[in-house]
């Protein structure tokens, strides 16, 4: 009988504490879904200079650029942010996986014509899970790539937009206005 019991308690012993070893039911991270697009009534330059003026009002500073045959990707440095509302990263054991993850802006942009400029933003998430069993001792880490929701996108967007058709702007190097917002 005690030793019945002995067994029983460790298969439930074992039973709890298994689970604090499943890994990370991820997101399928899709950069393309949530990505925003705007074509802004500026040459390239100008719209570049409206992108960065864009990303420090954010908070986002810039790491590099990348100039492509047809387009220039700016890239920022990594921003902490709060996952809530910004990006889904699944889920742990029925709970999901929220804090904080860094954020990369990347902004394209591709000339439509000499006085046209189509700006695309997509926002990559990235965070570090750290699983913890019943006793509190790390059972799993993980770098989760996180699902954007668009928010960010969109905001980018947003403000680049009222950024360009400022009254103050019209007379400026960064004139312009927004001819066409698309998702």
């Amino acid at each position: 009988m005690k030793r019945t019991s002995i067994v029983l308690f460790f298969c439930i012993l074992f039973s709890l504490s298994a689970c604090a070893f499943a890994p990370v039911n991820k997101p399928e991270v899709d950069l393309e879904k949530n990505m925003a697009h705007a074509d802004f009534d500026l040459p390239m330059d100008q719209a570049k200079a409206l992108a960065e003026k864009t990303y420090d009002i954010m908070g986002y500073q810039k790491k590099g650029e990348n100039q492509k045959p047809d387009s220039l990707l700016i890239a920022t440095t990594p921003k902490a942010l709060p996952s809530v509302g910004n990006c889904s990263c699944g889920t742990w054991n029925g709970s999901k996986v929220q804090g904080d993850v860094l954020s990369i802006v990347a902004i394209d942009l591709a000339p439509v014509s000499a006085q046209k400029t189509r700006v695309s933003v997509k926002v990559l998430y990235i965070t570090k899970f750290t699983g913890h069993n019943l006793y509190g001792a790390t059972t799993r880490q993980e770098v989760v790539k996180c699902q954007s929701t668009g928010k960010k996108e969109r905001q980018f967007i947003e403000i680049m937009t009222r950024l360009a058709n400022k009254p103050e702007q019209q007379n400026g190097n960064t004139a312009g206005k927004v001819s066409q917002q698309a998702k």
